[in-house]
């Protein structure tokens, strides 16, 4: 009654004697923990009022109460002494975390207006803000982050992060929230494990793109560089604080003179914009010029909104031990107008227009352990290029995230990753390169758009030894296979088993497939490992594909282990096949490693129509076994009680 919010029936068994403090073997329910379940507070009143045992019922009670966002029963039991912070002794769950986990934000405030601790774990080492953000709350991860949650907190295994979970699930807006607020899309889980591969696996284009845009690095293209003469660190400045760039579209491609970059993450800066109008970014600048080295690129004007902000002098970036980050300026969010251009030069060199966008980008990044100072100058295209290691593999599955992204599926997530340099022969655990995986999944798209991009076609597994081609055959995908023949795929590779794909086509039954290898040219003949299309074809009992094969010229008359096509078809009890075989004239006689004629086989299984059909072709009714006993088809058939059999042969 408490369970499905039936007051009056409640009350009356209550009434009735009916023990109110009754605990559920096995799960701990209560009267009072259903009741509040249902949100029946009609029902918690009258247990309150009726004397009911508070402790520790009244706690549990009050976790199922914040999980369903009934705040009227919070307050209720808040105000008869439940802990606001008991946690639950199975899962540590406390009312704060699963008000955080079923995003009921106004719950969440309330508990923490009352009380609630905010630096509770659960058994797994979740905080509030990771539980928030696996479920998909924008709005409770946003509060908790003004709260001064770290967006970067880990698991205690760091199996996960905020950030992982959201991109695991899907939520984009709560990958957009943690990203804004400097979540690390670059923090290596557990396993090596990446939260780009989370991201892949869900199938969310539109987290992957934030993923790759959230840190954009503008680098030197050119390989001509030589060795550094030298390295000077460069001092802190008056601001002691790092440049943001916000934009909204990649840096166009120029000529820009700048020594290389090499690349690695980490943490971020910020010069904060306060005034309404941007007129102070300049501003940022004071005092940068005495600590800066004289060589690097110089920044000699802004443009934000319609307003030009030329520097009063050129701002140079020193090309030397530079701190990780060392461009990363900031627009104030408090006003509508964007940084919209910004002009970069080189000591004694023309100023070079980076970037002329009309939206606002995530950020740039240029980033930099070291600059390297070269004695020339090198020819560079700028560009710009992620930070994020997309070509990561974990430690367990060996899967990338493209790898992820094919045997998901999500093709134009794999597109994305290709298009931005994801290694293509990359193996998972399976020894499957990602055109395997397309292959496997008949990803027609995909594995097109790999070849194009100089996929190896003859890629072979590590375990199993198939080539693409043969995993397409054997999992029925006709497109695919008509795509790699046409590509030049090998049509007689061989896997471990000595398979090749025609065989995995007689095997699998796929007659589309195989009529297709046949018309391609493929072997109807037997392997050197002693394998046959044929016999492969008859015990999966496909008398068209036997039909094509003898219409093709295959040998009927190969042997393996001293049994031929003949002998299988007949042991197998085909007749149809034993027909279709009888037509092509074999070796009606042939005796098997047994000493057994095809007739004297039959006889064994008593089978009359297979018999009938060996007789009228021709075959010896009173011929002699090769083995001691000198069996004829008739004392076979009498042996085994076959009295049809019997009859036929007399």
């Amino acid at each position: 009654a408490a369970r499905e919010n039936r007051p009056e029936v409640f009350k009356e068994l209550a009434n009735r004697g009916a023990d109110i403090n009754y605990i559920v073997e096995g799960t701990n329910e209560t009267a009072l923990s259903l009741a509040t379940l249902s949100g029946s507070f009609e029902i918690i009143t009258f247990l309150l009022e009726s004397g009911a045992t508070l402790f520790p019922a009244i706690n549990f009670a009050l976790i199922e109460a914040a999980n369903c966002g009934f705040i009227d029963i919070i307050t209720l039991f808040l105000s008869k002494g439940a802990d606001v912070n008991f946690p639950s002794p199975y899962t540590l769950d406390t009312p704060a975390a699963l008000a955080c986990e079923s995003g009921r934000l106004d719950v969440l405030k309330y508990l923490l207006q009352n009380g609630a601790k905010t630096d509770c774990l659960d058994k797994n080492g979740y905080n509030l803000l990771i539980r928030a953000s696996r479920s998909g709350h924008a709005n409770v991860v946003e509060l908790l982050i003004n709260l001064g949650f770290n967006v970067n907190a880990k698991s205690k295994d760091n199996d996960h992060t905020a950030l992982s979970f959201a991109c695991m699930y899907g939520h984009f807006q709560v990958v957009k929230t943690l990203i804004n607020h400097g979540a690390d899309p670059l923090h290596i889980l557990k396993d090596n494990t990446t939260v780009m591969m989370h991201a892949c696996r869900s199938g969310n284009k539109s987290i992957v793109n934030i993923l790759l845009e959230s840190s954009l690095v503008f680098c030197d293209a050119s390989n001509n560089v030589k060795t550094p003469e030298s390295n000077i660190p460069i001092q802190n400045n008056d601001q002691e604080q790092k440049i943001k760039l916000i934009s909204s579209e990649p840096i166009e491609q120029n000529s820009l003179k700048i020594s290389t970059i090499s690349l690695e993450p980490t943490d971020i800066l910020t010069i904060p914009l306060d005034t309404s109008s941007g007129e102070n970014i300049s501003s940022c600048f004071t005092g940068l010029e005495e600590s800066l080295n004289e060589e690097g690129v110089v920044i000699t004007s802004l443009k934000i909104g319609d307003k030009q902000t030329n520097l009063s002098q050129k701002t140079t970036i020193a090309a030397s031990n530079l701190p990780r980050s060392i461009v990363h300026i900031k627009h104030n969010a408090a006003t509508n107008e964007r940084i919209t251009t910004v002009t970069f030069g080189t000591k004694n060199s023309d100023n070079s227009k980076l970037g002329n966008n009309n939206n606002l980008q995530r950020s740039i990044y240029v980033t930099k352990t070291t600059i390297e100072k070269s004695s020339e100058t090198a020819s560079t295209n700028a560009k710009t290029m992620s930070m994020i290691n997309i070509n990561a593999v974990s430690e367990i599955a060996r899967e990338s995230a493209l790898s992820i992204a094919c045997s998901s599926n999500h093709t134009e997530i794999a597109l994305l990753l290709i298009s931005k340099g994801a290694l293509i022969e990359c193996k998972d655990v399976n020894g499957y390169t990602p055109l395997m995986i397309c292959c496997f999944n008949g990803n027609l798209i995909l594995s097109r758009k790999l070849l194009d991009n100089h996929a190896n076609i003859e890629a072979v597994c590590d375990k199993k030894k198939d080539s693409p081609l043969t995993i397409a055959c054997r999992q029925n995908k006709l497109e695919i296979v008509r795509l790699l023949i046409e590509r030049g795929a090998n049509i007689e590779h061989t896997n471990i088993n000595g398979y090749n794909p025609l065989m995995n086509a007689c095997t699998t039954g796929f007659f589309p497939i195989f009529v297709y290898l046949l018309d391609s040219g493929a072997n109807v003949n037997p392997t050197k490992q002693g394998l046959s299309p044929l016999m492969m074809a008859i015990v999966s009992d496909n008398p068209e594909m036997v039909n094509l094969l003898i219409h093709h010229g295959v040998d009927i008359s190969f042997e393996h282990n001293r049994v031929n096509a003949l002998t299988i078809a007949v042991t197998k009890e085909k007749p149809i096949i034993v027909g279709l075989l009888l037509e092509a004239k074999p070796n009606i006689e042939y005796k098997s490693f047994n000493g057994l004629t095809p007739l004297m086989e039959a006889a064994c299984n008593g089978n009359v129509e297979i018999g009938m059909l060996l007789i009228k072709a021709g075959a010896e009714v009173n011929s002699f076994s090769a083995t001691p006993t000198r069996d004829t088809p008739l004392l076979i058939a009498a042996e085994k009680g076959h009295c049809r059999f019997v009859d036929l042969l007399l």
